[in-house]
């Protein structure tokens, strides 16, 4: 009872107050985010097999023809900044934009986002290039109020830290 109670409180407190977005401050990756490597494109592509499968993280489409990885929706650790810009949490992958009504922070209770990977032969070289697509936000719905299974926004003001392409790139060196 107590969290229905919270619940209408918090509804009618959101609707309320216009929501404020405090953008993002600090200094990220711009896309795209391409490296190269010595190790070969059957080698790497296989590294970056093994790493999904090891991180458990879904894939929608694997199109070894073409060199192409895309992940499935899966969950994102994610951070916001503090006043100066700094990551909250130095494990996050991404950085979001804070959003506040009136005194309150909206924060989503899940993030999401889908990896795309392309593997490419350059001459000796390989190229590996990593995009970040298709951010969501999950939470209360300010203006449907139905809970928190619903999208809070697509297209979510965030920004990749860099920590999972590192990750990628690190171990294929």
């Amino acid at each position: 009872m107590r969290l229905l109670v919270l619940f209408f409180f918090a509804s009618s407190l959101f609707s309320c107050f216009p929501v404020k977005t405090i953008p993002i401050k600090g200094t990220y990756l711009e896309p795209p985010f391409e490296r190269k490597s010595e190790s070969s494109v059957n080698q790497v592509w296989d590294m970056i097999i093994d790493l999904f499968a090891q991180k458990g993280l879904p894939i929608k489409l694997v199109d070894k023809s073409s060199g192409l990885i895309v992940s499935d929706e899966s969950e994102l650790i994610w951070s916001y900044e503090d006043k100066n810009g700094n990551l909250l949490d130095g494990d996050a992958s991404i950085v979001l934009s804070t959003k506040k009504s009136g005194n309150l922070y909206i924060t989503p209770r899940m993030v999401t986002g889908e990896w795309n990977i392309r593997i490419k032969a350059e001459g000796n070289q390989t190229s590996i290039n990593i995009n970040l697509v298709k951010i969501r936000a999950y939470g209360l719905s300010r203006e449907t109020n139905t809970g928190m299974g619903t999208i809070l926004s697509n297209g979510v003001d965030a920004k990749s830290t860099g920590k999972f392409e590192q990750s990628i790139f690190d171990m294929i060196k």
